[in-house]
Parts: structure tokens; sequence; C-alpha cells
């Protein structure tokens, strides 16, 4: 019975693997063919053969492959360990089985040190793999497929050496990485979201009404509730949450909690822009028409938060979509603090100047970098015209805010509508 298993090696890594005999550790590609290939471990390595690399100095040969390539990536090689039952094998058996294997696996693309370790009961095959194929230089990534392929081909080797073989591989039944975080993450706006309703909410009904708005499901199952966030495969059960989250904690909570404004989660919250400030302005007419305009328009639509939310009707949930752009737009006018159109315009101009000697100036490192050849100046030219694209990408950013914005007003102005009337797309 043989059981597989591989680790990554990275240039900079914190933990350093236990027997490394030879001191220089300078070189992780170094580091571990000395750990596999430990004269201790090996018989003096009579038991240590190099495929596709140099057999005095296979570390030296990976190296080369990777300069010949431009390999710099963090992961510079990778570890594979067979293992074997105690008494279950020779030695030279292990040794040829270990061969035969990184021949089927990497053999025709990868450099692979092989190195058979007798210094345990159970006998073990080490392979260090160049992450860096010497036919094209291309990356060996160790996907699940090739994980997959490794287990397979040593359960292949031992059926032919008539050796004992796990037949049912367990599959494990938990979730990735990647949808635990986003579970968790789930939750956490979940929770997040209940504690909002109950600051805006005196009653339970209410309470329920609120979570609607904000796009939740909610399932009633004898004692049970549940609800289902939009981005979620599945309903989460209130009582899951936690201690605070159970249905007569949260109807003790919202009976006992002083009602607050503004605590709904909108846009403006999101982005950590203060929005109270000009709406108070716009309360005691301190803005200037255009300004005026967006902000009743967005307080109609309840994304700035009114002392109790309110359900949208139908007509303005199928105009959702269009409300984080005129949220942007709101926020770019207020920062500004523009008044007319004509300063809208002025703006688009200068930033339609920039724009362009943003990009000449870039064009003119782009070609200085193609006709250097000093790698370390061709390197800070890459640098430099990488600092510009931020900048680039926000004139750009602006100039399309400033004509959507013109355009908008101009159609409104020639129509001669109210905001009240209607929206405008």
């Amino acid at each position: 019975m043989a059981v597989t298993k591989t680790l990554t090696v990275r240039k900079r890594y914190n933990q350093v693997i236990d027997y490394v005999v030879n001191t220089n550790k300078t070189n992780p590609l170094n580091n571990n063919i000395n750990y596999v290939s430990n004269n201790e471990k090996t018989n003096k390595q009579e038991l240590v053969t190099c495929i596709n690399c140099f057999d005095d100095n296979p570390h030296h040969s990976m190296i080369a492959t990777k300069k010949i390539f431009h390999d710099d990536k963090e992961i510079v090689c990778f570890h594979a360990i067979q293992s074997f039952l105690p008494n279950e094998l020779s030695i030279e058996l292990c040794h040829q089985i270990g061969i035969e294997l990184a021949q089927k696996v990497w053999g025709d693309r990868f450099e692979v040190v092989v190195a058979t370790h007798t210094d345990k009961p159970h006998l073990h095959n080490h392979f260090v793999i160049n992450a860096t194929s010497f036919v094209d230089g291309k990356r060996y990534c160790n996907t699940k497929a090739d994980m997959n392929r490794l287990k397979d081909v040593s359960d292949e080797l031992c059926r032919k050496y008539h050796l004992s073989v796990i037949e049912e591989h367990s599959h494990s039944k938990s979730i990735t990485h990647k949808q635990y975080h986003h579970n968790k993450s789930l939750r956490s706006i979940i929770k997040n979201d209940i504690d909002i309703a109950i600051q805006n909410s005196v009653t339970l009904t209410e309470f329920y009404r609120t979570l609607e708005n904000e796009g939740y499901e909610i399932t009633f199952k004898n004692t049970d509730i549940s609800l289902k966030h939009i981005n979620a495969k599945r309903p989460v059960r209130l009582k899951s949450l936690g201690d605070d989250y159970d249905i007569e904690t949260i109807k003790q909570r919202i009976i006992s909690h002083p009602i607050q404004d503004y605590q709904q989660q909108n846009y403006f919250d999101k982005h950590k822009f203060d929005i109270l400030p000009f709406w108070l302005r716009f309360k005691n007419n301190e803005l200037t028409g255009l300004q005026k305009y967006y902000l009743s328009y967005l307080y109609k639509f309840g994304v700035i938060p009114k002392k109790h939310p309110v359900k949208l009707t139908k007509e303005m949930k199928q105009e959702v979509k269009y409300l984080d752009m005129i949220c942007e737009h709101t926020k770019f006018i207020l920062s500004n603090n523009f008044t007319t159109l004509d300063q809208i315009q002025d703006y688009k101009e200068k930033q339609y100047s920039k724009l362009k000697e943003l990009e000449n100036k870039k064009r003119l490192i782009r070609n200085k970098t193609r006709r250097c050849k000093n790698l370390s100046l061709k390197q800070q030219y890459q640098e430099e015209a990488k600092s510009l694209t931020p900048l680039i990408k926000s004139s750009r950013h602006d100039i399309k805010a400033c004509d959507a914005i013109i355009n908008r007003t101009s159609i409104l102005v020639q129509q001669k509508e109210k905001p009240s009337k209607g929206y405008i797309r």
C-alpha cells in the first residue's frame, strides 16, 4: 500500500525542513535536493536517481532551466513523497517504483530527483520536481488533477508489483476555503443587517418588512424562522446565528432599544461618504438647483434613508440598477462643489487634456522600455508606466461621469420636466 502527498516549496517560507545536511541555505532548490539525497538516509546516495538533470549537481540544472525561460515565480519546485507499509517490499524495489513513478508522471517534461529513504521502519521515496518545464518553460501547478494522477499511477505500480492498494479512497465532504470564507462573510452580513433592522423597527412586523426591503426572503416553519440572503444558496436559521438572534431575544431587543436615525445601510455608508451635512444644507435651501435636484431624487427613492424605511413600489424596483450610477454622480457633484453645467464642462475639458498628456507620457515610456537593454533600467521604466495607470483610469472615469450628468440634465431642461415627475434614463 502506497500513500502519496505533494508539498510546495517557495522562495520565502517560514518552516525549514528538519534534516537539511547542506549548510548553504541560500537556494530553496538546493535545500530540498540535499534533504532528499541525505547520505545517512539513502545509503550514501546509492538510492538517488536524477531524471532529466545532472547527477552531480541537479539543483544547478534546475536553476539553469528557470533562467532560460525567465521564470522567477514564488513557487520554485514541488516536494512529493510516496510511503509504503513497513516490511512490504525491498529497498531496491522501492527505489525502482519511485523511478518508474517519476518517469510516468513528470519524466516527459520536468527535471526530477528521486531518493529512497531507509531511516524509518517504512520505506518511502522523495521527489523534488522543478516547477518549470525544460521543454517549453510552462509551469507545473500541482492541481487536483495532478494529485489524482500521482495517486493513480502509484496505485497502478503497486498492483504491478503485487503490493497492497487502498481500493476505496475516502472523499472529504468539507467545503473549499473559498466557500468557507464566502459563507462566513455572508453570515456576518446577515447579522449586521438584522442589527440595523432592529434599530429601525418598533414592532416585529416592521422588523420583517425592513428585512424584506433589503432583499431577504423570510420563511416561517413552526417555531423556526429562516432568512435567505440574495447571494446565498440556502436560507439561514435565526437561532443558528447565536444567542442574540433567536426570535425571542430579537423581540426583547426591539422593545428595549431607543429609536435611532440613519442606521440603514446605504450607498454612502458603504463608500464612507457623509451625506448628512449636504442633506442639512438641502433642507435649509443652501444648495443650487443641480445639487438640490439630485438630493431630492435620492431621498424619494430611499437611497438617503428616512426615519422609517418604506417599501419601494414595483416601478421603483425596476430602476434600482440605475441608483448606483446616480449616487456616484451625486457624490461627484458635491465633492467638487459644482453649481452649474459650465463648471462641469470646464472640468471635463481639463480632465481630457490631462488624459491625453498622461497617455502620451505612458506611450513614450513604453517605447523606451522596448528599446532598453539594461534589465534594471527596463524594470524602472515598467514601474513608472505602471504608476500612471491609476491616474489614467481616474481621468477617464471623471470624463464619463461629466458626460452622463450633462446629457441627463440637458434632456430634462429640453423637456422642461421637474425631478418629481419621473425618471429620465
